[in-house]
């Protein structure tokens, strides 16, 4: 980078193995430029992809799509209801037994299931709208989650569209999000949140070498399981895939959370894979002091960014070189 400059979207230094004198580093990945080659184990995940790819076909009969797997068994923070009667038969239809609700969003219930072909736990979502806009995001996030088979992304499992709603079932993951477990339990210790960013970079890396975008990375959107070891990239209702050229790489369509935007997107300008690069850095940041390190809301902040620097608010008290120097080269204002 010229003059020093520190750019995001450079090859970062990622949490790795851990020994007791801190973080071990591992060869540095990038996690926004394409790579040329893939690596043996990518290429294996590919086929894989094909393999399970089922084709979203447009017919005006319920319709049932399913991507065959299998996933670890937990249970979502739990915030029990009844259900309605149509809404469990057609889930038994469908092959699962539908139980409590566990969550919910604009437009949609996330509810407990299990399939009953192998008794797998699963999480349903629940579509509840006829409008157009809301099932074609339905069908994208199905098809960009099936088409990502990695170990720190959720997986999906089946599409059913019914005149009035539609169905989603996804892996499930029993530990809730990284938000919900900070707000109950207080910030990650630093070896635990290297370990989650380790998977979250993983992730992000693999989606980006497909040439897709998250667009709204935030805690409430990264799930746990494994006593909250294991993280779970989730929520693609933003998500998009871009074009291979370099010139097509850039999108100017503002979606997501504006608290993890990055300045690039609230000051309207051209952006690309980087700003889940920024929300990353964030995410980490929140993983280890239970806050953000500052409100995107605020003028005084917008200005500091808008100079090309991070606000003095940021505190990085009791965290390692290490970590600190990762969060901050994520946030590198790119501008």
């Amino acid at each position: 980078e010229g003059g020093g400059q520190r750019v995001r979207g450079c090859p970062l230094g990622l949490p790795g193995a851990m020994s007791s004198s801190g973080l071990a580093k591992v060869p540095p990945l990038s996690l926004w430029q394409r790579r040329q080659g893939m690596h043996q184990q990518q290429q294996q995940l590919q086929r894989q992809q094909q393999q399970l790819a089922i084709s979203v076909e447009e017919t005006n009969k319920p319709r049932c799509e399913v991507t065959p797997g299998s996933t670890t068994s937990t249970a979502f923070d739990s915030e029990a209801d009844s259900l309605s009667d149509a809404g469990s038969q057609q889930l038994t239809d469908m092959g699962y037994e539908l139980g409590d609700i566990v969550g919910s969003g604009s437009g949609s219930v996330v509810y407990r299931a299990k399939r009953r072909s192998d008794g797998q736990a699963v999480a349903a979502k629940r579509i509840c709208s006829q409008e157009e806009e809301l099932r074609r995001l339905a069908h994208t996030e199905y098809n960009v989650m099936k088409s990502l088979v990695h170990s720190s992304i959720l997986s999906v499992f089946a599409l059913c569209d019914f005149t009035s709603e539609l169905w989603l079932c996804m892996e499930w993951c029993g530990d809730g999000s990284v938000e919900s477990w900070v707000q109950r339990r207080g910030p990650f210790p630093e070896l635990r949140a290297q370990a989650l960013t380790a998977q979250l970079v993983g992730g992000l890396d693999f989606m980006h070498q497909k040439r897709i975008v998250h667009r709204d990375l935030k805690p409430a959107n990264l799930l746990l399981q494994q006593g909250a070891c294991r993280l779970k990239i989730g929520d693609f209702n933003s998500s998009k895939r871009i074009g291979n050229e370099e010139g097509q790489s850039v999108m100017l369509t503002d979606r997501g959370t504006h608290l993890y935007s990055a300045p690039e997107l609230l000051f309207s300008q051209q952006w690309n894979e980087r700003v889940d690069i920024w929300a990353c850095g964030l995410c980490t940041y929140f993983m280890l002091k239970a806050a953000l390190p500052f409100d995107m809301g605020s003028r005084a902040v917008r200005r500091t960014l808008q100079m090309g620097k991070l606000p003095d608010s940021c505190s990085w008290s009791q965290m390692s070189s290490d970590i600190r120097d990762f969060i901050q080269q994520c946030l590198t204002v790119d501008m």
